[in-house]
């Protein structure tokens, strides 16, 4: 399904995902992406119709360049699978 870009202020009569009936969520609103909705059927439906149309916007372009990326150099001695000792309770949180 190609995704279609809604004018700033509607939401869609429809979910564009599955057809399926939608309503207002303001927590989903965004400058950028205009107001927010949820679907009956599935509340990602929003996030992946958004996804579609980033896809769409950027098809064809080069985002990042990631395979010229060199590996992040870490610290001298620094070892990032360490696994550091509990200093606290995971269950009540007071120090061990």
């Amino acid at each position: 399904m190609i995704p279609k870009i809604y004018a700033v202020g509607a939401i869609p009569y429809k979910c564009p995902v599955c057809g399926g009936v939608v309503h207002y969520n303001p927590k989903k609103s965004s400058k950028h992406r205009g107001l927010g909705w949820d679907c009956e059927n599935d509340r990602s439906h929003y996030w992946a119709h958004q996804g579609q149309v980033l896809a769409q916007a950027f098809k064809g372009k080069k985002v990042a360049a990631l395979d010229e990326v060199k590996a992040f150099p870490f610290p001298e001695k620094y070892d990032p699978n360490r696994e550091y000792p509990i200093t606290c309770c995971p269950h009540c949180g007071r120090q061990v």
